[in-house]
């Protein structure tokens, strides 16, 4: 990572916040290597006016189809395609009918773009890539769109919704944070040639964990 990157960090997020972004991109830089934070979202905290125009709602194939030919977004066909093929949706934000933010909710294992796969209790719903565009950053939009997949997934009879978040991922930890979601474990991996190592801590009852395709399938 560029100084300058780090700059930033350290003057939104502090010293503490530079210096363990710095040795997490050190150590990332020998082996493919994770310390995740496992968040819970139990309960709908919203606070505050929500934004003026805002409206929530999933987002249909076509609408998603449509956004990859027009905006720079982290979506492809190909990744709409597996989302879709598993089931999963796309909850978005929408600012008088502009996508502004959006994020994907699972409700059985996904896998994951290195090859593992994602897995959790059924009691659950799990969230990945969420993303807000820059012109919209700032507006809090991530929040919205967690509470109410929040009642989204309680209406189905789960119990909340879980995220995993990149221990240097900062302003990503705030924005789940912000929503009412909590730390309930922590999740490490590493990723060799020819080995896997992982270790979880606390985790209890949400049966988080990232497995290898092949011993997923068994």
């Amino acid at each position: 990572m560029k100084i300058g990157n780090y700059k930033k960090i350290y003057k939104r997020f502090g010293l503490i916040a530079a210096l363990h972004d710095l040795i997490i991109s050190s150590i990332g830089k020998f082996s493919r290597f994770g310390l995740l934070y496992i968040y819970v979202h139990r309960e709908n905290t919203a606070t505050g006016k929500q934004p003026e125009g805002l409206t929530l709602r999933p987002i249909e194939r076509q609408e998603l189809e449509n956004y990859v030919a027009q905006y720079n977004t982290h979506m492809t066909l190909k990744s709409i395609n597996k989302s879709l093929q598993n089931n999963d949706v796309c909850i978005g934000a929408f600012i008088n009918d502009e996508l502004c933010s959006y994020a994907w909710f699972a409700e059985q294992p996904s896998v994951c773009s290195f090859g593992l796969v994602t897995t959790f209790s059924k009691n659950y719903a799990y969230t990945y890539d969420n993303f807000t565009f820059p012109k919209h950053r700032g507006k809090g939009l991530q929040p919205w769109i967690k509470n109410y997949a929040l009642d989204f997934y309680k209406k189905q009879g789960r119990e909340g919704i879980i995220t995993a978040i990149y221990s240097n991922n900062f302003s990503s930890r705030r924005a789940t944070a912000s929503a009412g979601a909590r730390v309930a474990g922590y999740f490490i991996y590493f990723i060799g040639k020819k080995f896997y190592f992982r270790k979880k801590f606390k985790c209890e009852g949400l049966g988080y964990n990232l497995e290898p395709i092949g011993d997923h399938q068994k």
